[in-house]
């Protein structure tokens, strides 16, 4: 029942923008989402594992926003639409706390098709992944800056929604 009443309530105006997207980008919506198995890995020596997953099937936005709790399981990032950007490639970048508090920066390429949903997400699988901080998901064209969202990564206990659907789904 808190579910529903918070997505009918609709995110907070801070929350409901990206901090930023430019004009190049069709649509960005992020939060917390419900992804498929991983299905697959693309090779990516810019992160902390040196790969990242390819999941299967279509990801479900289930809670908008910028907050999200420190729990195995959860999956949180953005989805975005681009519109013709001249490269067939961006880059990602997600700058993300470790444990320890050290701040580390991952980045890997990925396609980006005119008018083609791309999902960009990070996945609790670890818990040494479970880092309180800011997380901040970027796409750059080249050197331009296509979009930001920055996450607030909380205690558990302080997140107002503990009725997360697919929580604890880890592939």
């Amino acid at each position: 029942a808190v579910l529903t009443a918070l997505a009918l309530a609709g995110p907070s105006q801070a929350e409901a923008l990206p901090d930023v997207q430019t004009d190049r980008i069709m649509a960005v919506t992020y939060g917390i989402y419900c992804v498929g198995p991983e299905v697959d890995r693309q090779e990516a020596p810019g992160t902390v594992s040196g790969h990242i997953g390819i999941m299967g099937g279509e990801p479900r936005l289930v809670l908008a926003g910028k907050t999200v709790p420190a729990l195995l399981g959860i999956s949180f990032g953005v989805e975005w639409m681009p519109d013709y950007l001249g490269v067939p490639f961006v880059s990602m970048k997600v700058t993300r706390p470790l444990p320890d508090g050290t701040i580390v920066t991952e980045t890997w390429e990925t396609d980006a098709l005119p008018g083609q949903m791309k999902a960009n997400f990070f996945t609790f699988d670890l818990p040494e992944e479970l880092a309180l901080g800011t997380w901040t998901f970027e796409a750059f064209a080249r050197d331009e800056l296509l979009w930001r969202v920055s996450f607030e990564v909380i205690d558990p206990l302080s997140f107002p929604n503990p009725n997360i659907p697919c929580i604890g789904m880890v592939s």
